[in-house]
């Protein structure tokens, strides 16, 4: 299959109303190589939280005060990421990967098993 992007398939990042479960918003990654441009393409190492900046440029708008709530994969998130979004009263929910950038090593559970109930 020499026409995937990545061995791992396609990226969609989709935005979902969480009342009516309707997509709001979609964006496709097929990789690098694959964008369109005729300059030279220049690398998005954080293609994730970007695409979580974006989305919540888009949907929610400059100057509202209110406070939102998204629910992201573990993909998208990140401790600084989470921060930011907080300065503009968006509280984050999710998973963060002990191996991210930012994550406080204090809080890291070094025992090998659960602890019993």
């Amino acid at each position: 299959m020499t026409d995937k992007p990545h061995k791992w398939g396609t990226k969609l990042f989709v935005t979902c109303c969480a009342q009516t479960a309707c997509c709001l918003r979609i964006e496709v990654y097929c990789g690098v190589k694959q964008q369109l441009g005729n300059g030279p393409q220049t690398s998005d190492v954080k293609s994730s939280p970007a695409t979580v900046r974006r989305n919540i440029k888009k949907m929610i708008p400059v100057g509202r005060v209110d406070h939102h709530l998204i629910v992201v994969g573990r993909l998208y998130t990140s401790v600084p990421l989470a921060l930011e979004l907080l300065a503009k009263n968006v509280y984050v929910v999710g998973t963060i990967q002990i191996a991210r950038i930012g994550y406080a090593a204090d809080v890291i559970d070094k025992r090998k098993k659960r602890p019993i109930r």
